[in-house]
């Protein structure tokens, strides 16, 4: 008889990281069982076979446990990536009541490891020269940054923390900005898609730290299987001003680079002005404050840590690009 694979249970699996992590760990060999909702968009997935799909949502803990049911490792991707900066309900109840649901579903079960995917915006920011690392504390609100993001995935980061102390087999990822194919939303690759079609007119005055969402994939089974339980690790690449990386991005789809640097007042202003149209509106804007705050802060991390103890690939981050751009093609976003 046939020895069945190994079973890895995904939330999350529709978002970038999520869903290029569904085809690394089938590539691996792993079985895979996708939480998924009704609402699910699972084209992604239609020239995948043999993956298992358990309808459920994080926010509902009577349906994880079904899903974590027979599962070796639970890679928990799923979250509210929201702009902006007051706290809602949805925000809270997706990114933290969510990753409590699961943490309680982990330990209920026979999961022998949870692999938290969480960002390193749930850690600090550099203040000197020096890009933050693992131990550098939460200082978002000492800085004066108000994010609704950040803020959920810190208290969720927290809780995992906790959790171990309490004797929870787990180990937390924190990726830094990833670019790659399989951005159904778009999430980063609007960054990509902005600069192909001339939408950037300029470019804001700080910096980020770009990865290949490849290389966190390869980091996040090499933290299931050799991470240090309880251990935080940047899955990240290299740090770029915005300047840097446009003109990057601009190289790879022949397209100019943003031309000025555009100066904070500016970028205020214009933030304000979004914010008073999502209030009366009721929609939300990719631009408003609290993007406008984290574009012009150096949000530059140190990936050696996980270089060193998970084998963390560097790939060029034009690589990456270079992928993300030729998916977009084939789904019609970018012309060929």
């Amino acid at each position: 008889m046939a020895q069945s694979l190994p079973i890895d249970l995904v939330t999350g699996g529709t978002g970038l990281v999520g869903g290029n992590l569904v085809r690394r760990l089938i590539s691996e060999g792993r079985a895979v069982r996708l939480l998924v909702r009704k609402t699910s968009n699972l084209a992604l997935f239609n020239d995948l076979t043999g993956l298992q799909f358990a309808e459920g949502d994080v926010t509902n803990p009577n349906s994880l446990a079904a899903a974590a049911d027979g599962v070796e490792n639970v890679y928990h991707c799923a979250a509210n990536v929201a702009v902006q900066r007051q706290m809602t309900d949805s925000i809270w109840h997706t990114n933290v009541t969510g990753t409590e649901n699961i943490i309680r579903a982990v330990q209920a079960g026979s999961v022998r490891r949870l692999i938290y995917c969480s960002t390193v915006d749930a850690l600090g920011l550099p203040e000197g020269k020096e890009p933050a690392d693992e131990h550098t504390s939460w200082n978002w609100d000492r800085l004066g940054v108000e994010n609704a993001y950040a803020r959920s995935k810190y208290e969720a980061h927290q809780r995992v923390l906790r959790a171990v102390q309490a004797g929870l087999n787990a180990v937390i990822v924190c990726p830094t900005f990833m670019f790659g194919a399989y951005d159904s939303r778009p999430s980063s690759g609007q960054m990509i898609l902005a600069v192909a079609r001339r939408q950037l007119p300029g470019y804001p005055g700080g910096g980020n730290n770009f990865v290949d969402v490849e290389d966190v994939t390869r980091g996040m089974l090499s933290a299931a299987q050799i991470g240090r339980v309880g251990e935080v690790y940047i899955l990240g690449g290299v740090n770029y001003t915005y300047r840097e990386i446009f003109k990057i991005i601009a190289g790879v789809v022949h397209a100019p680079p943003p031309a000025f640097a555009i100066p904070y007042p500016i970028a205020w202003i214009t933030g304000q002005l979004a914010e008073l149209y999502e209030r009366a509106t009721g929609r939300e804007t990719a631009l408003n404050l609290a993007t406008v705050q984290a574009s012009y802060l150096p949000h530059y991390y140190d990936p050696s840590k996980a270089i060193r103890e998970l084998d963390l690939p560097q790939t060029p981050v034009a690589r990456a690009i270079e992928r993300a751009a030729a998916w977009f093609q084939t789904q019609k976003m970018l012309p060929a």
